[in-house]
């Protein structure tokens, strides 16, 4: 089993809500503004995490935001959850590093590297990559040169 972790917390994907814990774990309800911006199916409620800790394939790849100042701005990086949920069950996580071109290269290349290790060889479709794991799909997206990269776990 893969586990997904955010900001410590084991997240499965088709598993239900838990928002005590959610919240515990710095990962709040989407704001009314936010829910307006980030498409969803109707009827998902969207749980969201800013600058958050993650890692997956026991600990085998781990992305942390660097908001350090002193290693000069070009340095610095965001990152982000979203968990989808719908009917209290969770259908779709989706992370990402944003705002550094040279990190996001960097961490695509070690996601890569850990999800073919781990999962196999997964299909290329160009700017998206997949990896089929039981009853999940797992997808890498990032652009040429875009300074994000984009990860989604997704219940088939």
């Amino acid at each position: 089993m893969n586990i997904l972790k955010i900001n410590g917390l084991n997240i499965e994907i088709g598993g239900k809500t838990d928002k005590k814990k959610l919240l515990e774990h710095k990962i709040k309800r989407l704001g009314l503004i936010s829910r307006l911006i980030i498409k969803k199916e109707s009827g998902q409620i969207i749980w969201w995490s800013k600058n958050c800790g993650i890692s997956c394939f026991e600990g085998n790849f781990n992305l942390y935001p660097n908001l350090d100042t002193s290693l000069g701005t070009n340095m610095m990086f965001g990152t982000s959850a979203y968990l989808f949920y719908k009917e209290n069950v969770l259908e779709k996580v989706t992370f990402q590093l944003i705002g550094n071109a040279f990190a996001a290269n960097m961490i695509f290349k070690k996601f890569y590297e850990t999800s073919t290790e781990t999962l196999g060889e997964p299909r290329n479709e160009g700017t998206r990559i997949t990896w089929n794991e039981n009853q999940n799909k797992i997808i890498a997206e990032k652009g040429l040169n875009s300074p994000h990269v984009y990860f989604h776990w997704i219940l088939k």
